[in-house]
């Protein structure tokens, strides 16, 4: 399965990805594993990307990238990917960063989306994951240790998203603007995909 997608990917029939240029519109994950694959592919005659005749005797083991669906139907991805255009990831020396966790939580609580310096966080509210009392309570714990310790905690849809992401994304880039610059002392990495924040001590 993971091989027949890949020969799409690269003809360019399922994303339309012929070029590196192609990805300036994508996350940085997302940008790192297609730039791999076009990486390690040659062109043909025609002019179509195909893998190189080693990788397509090669089985897929686990530690290679697999490939989400593009474009996305879900809106937490569309809004990450306007957050990221408008504010740049942290690790390219913007004020972005996805999955963000607070020091000194009573819980190993992580924030969906987060605006470092303006100290903004972001969450998806989707039914799915509050449907019951406990993980209701428990979400409203999560926002007070936030607003708390100084944070702003801004709640979308999966519907807000849909109907109106410009309009989210302008209310966002003005609370940025309006609480200026917190200072801190850095982020830090935890495992393969969280943030911690670091204060100034």
């Amino acid at each position: 399965m993971w091989f027949v997608f890949a020969i799409l990917l690269l003809s360019g029939l399922s994303m339309r990805i012929k070029s590196p240029n192609d990805l300036e519109g994508l996350g940085l994950h997302a940008r790192k594993q297609i730039e791999a694959v076009l990486n390690s592919s040659k062109k043909s005659v025609n002019g179509n990307l195909l893998p190189n005749n080693k990788s397509q005797s090669k089985t897929l083991t686990a530690s290679e990238p697999k490939f989400c669906e593009w474009p996305s139907k879900n809106p937490a991805v569309w809004l990450h990917i306007a957050l990221e255009k408008e504010f740049k990831s942290y690790w390219e020396g913007g004020d972005f960063v996805c999955e963000m966790m607070l020091p000194n939580s009573p819980k190993n609580w992580r924030y969906d989306f987060c605006l470092i310096s303006s100290r903004i966080l972001i969450e998806f509210d989707g039914y799915g994951f509050h449907r019951t009392k406990k993980a209701f309570l428990n979400d409203r714990d999560k926002e007070r240790f936030a607003q708390t310790n100084g944070w702003v905690v801004f709640r979308f849809t999966n519907t807000m998203v849909r109907e109106n992401i410009e309009s989210l994304v302008c209310d966002i880039r003005t609370l940025h603007e309006l609480r200026g610059r917190h200072e801190f002392s850095h982020i830090e990495r935890v495992g393969k995909t969280f943030c911690r924040f670091v204060d100034v001590e």
